[in-house]
Parts: structure tokens; C-alpha cells; sequence
């Protein structure tokens, strides 16, 4: 038997009337409350929600589920005892998709040991500039961003904020639902 986790679903955006309805049917099985209907010739609802208690299997499939849809959402999975939270995230109009940790409020988390390395390098290019790129060359985390900068020297600032909307995204909130037809 799995352990089961208190998470959160919210969809929004432009979806398709076919696609809402297999998210109801989500909510409908796997959540104890949310939306669980909705009148498709005058959609009132802001969002389809769903949130309660599910296995992490039951999370994993629907996360595939939701990804193959490719609408957008926010899915938090609360943190439990030694297990951090999870929030993932799709907003294909926004061409924004991941994983993050997340804390007991469903906000990301940004660990020190993911964003130090990133904050010397620029402590030190903005003290000495770029001739000290090749002494963090060494630094596992950063070393792939350090070849970029090296290869590509004139593209330093789109190089760096790319780098930093990968590790600290900032995560919108999920814009108001929009059912089509098609």
C-alpha cells in the first residue's frame, strides 16, 4: 500500500471542451472536492480545482495525463514528513513547463546549493568581469553554464538570465478558464 499525499490541481487557459471534460473526469476520480462539473454553454468557473489525498502513483498518472492534454496547469503535491513538496507546472502559451520543489504553502523552492554557485560567479564577473569565468570552470553545478559563457562571451547576459529562469522560474498563476469547442 503507498503512502498518499495532500496535493492541489488547478487548470485554466484556452482548452478544448474535450479536454475539460477528461480533466472533470480527473477531478471526479481521483479528488473529494473541486469542481466536478461544469455547464459548457456558460462556463461560470474561473478554474477546474481539484485537491485531496492521492497515492504518488496516482499523482505521477496524472501529471502524464495532464502533459499529454498539454493544457495549463499548476499541480502541487504538499510536503510530508521527509518527503518535499512538489509543484509542476504547464503553460504552453507562455512556452513554461517543469518541476520544482515546493514548501507547505505550494511555493517554489529555491535550495542554496543550487543558487550559490550562480550568485558567486556573479559576485565575481561583476567585480573582475569575464576573465574570471574560467576559475569556475571546476564548479559542478555551474559548469555547463561556465562552457556557454566561454564558447559564446558576447551573449553573457541572455546566457545568465536563461540560466536563472531554469533554476528560480518565475511560476504565474493559472489565467482564467476558456472552453472551446474544438
Amino acid at each position: 500500500m503507498s503512502e498518499n499525499y495532500y496535493v492541489d490541481l488547478e487548470v485554466g487557459g484556452t482548452i478544448s471542451q474535450a479536454n475539460a471534460t477528461t480533466v472533470l473526469d480527473i477531478i471526479n476520480n481521483n479528488f473529494e472536492d473541486g469542481t466536478f462539473s461544469i455547464n459548457f454553454k456558460n462556463p461560470t468557473e474561473d478554474k477546474l480545482e481539484g485537491n485531496g489525498w492521492i497515492s504518488f502513483n496516482e499523482y505521477e498518472e496524472i501529471e502524464n495525463r495532464l502533459r499529454e492534454m498539454n493544457v495549463t496547469f499548476r499541480f502541487t503535491m504538499y510536503p510530508k514528513e521527509d518527503y518535499p513538496g512538489i509543484l509542476l507546472y504547464n503553460f504552453p502559451e507562455l512556452n513554461l513547463s517543469g518541476q520544482t520543489s515546493a514548501d507547505n504553502n505550494g511555493h517554489p523552492i529555491i535550495r542554496n546549493s543550487e543558487i550559490n554557485p550562480l550568485l558567486n560567479l556573479m559576485v565575481d564577473l561583476i567585480k573582475s568581469g569575464p576573465n574570471v569565468l574560467p576559475t569556475h570552470i571546476n564548479n559542478e553545478p555551474i559548469k555547463d553554464l561556465i562552457k556557454s559563457l566561454l564558447e559564446k562571451p558576447d551573449d553573457l547576459i541572455p546566457i545568465l538570465e536563461n540560466h536563472i529562469k531554469t533554476i528560480a522560474p518565475v511560476i504565474p498563476d493559472v489565467p482564467e478558464l476558456v472552453i472551446t469547442k474544438e
